[in-house]
């Protein structure tokens, strides 16, 4: 199974990707945008060139693991891929910012689809 992460942003959204043959999470990119529709449009170019099977969006609790505003964000965002008819999952991402990388958003989102890839495994 092909798998994307993403951590969602408002202006950024980091991008990882992991497939089927040796299931190494690679960082992709960071896509800035200004909206929804904007970053629904690179990802769909992503999901196609990459053979898409499902996605990872890392859900935002808060450190008491109540649902805040930025969980809301990714549940807007998760309506868009219903849309597509795309699999999705969440998983948590409290503790996935690591803020000694160099692009931060990305490296959300290689520890996003680590965390999914050990969890179900």
């Amino acid at each position: 199974m092909n798998l994307l992460a993403l951590d969602i942003g408002l202006k950024r959204t980091g991008v990882s990707f992991c497939n089927d043959s040796d299931c190494v999470v690679v960082s992709l990119e960071t896509i800035k945008h200004n909206g929804f529709d904007e970053l629904l449009a690179a990802l769909k170019q992503i999901m196609k060139d990459k053979s898409v099977d499902s996605v990872v969006l890392g859900y935002p609790l808060l450190l008491s693991g109540e649902v805040g505003e930025q969980c809301e964000i990714v549940i807007a965002f998760s309506k868009l891929l219903e849309e597509l008819e795309i699999p999705y999952s969440f998983v948590d991402e409290r503790f996935t910012s690591n803020s000694d990388a160099l692009d931060k958003d990305a490296s959300a989102a290689v520890s996003i689809l680590s965390t999914y890839l050990e969890l179900k495994s």
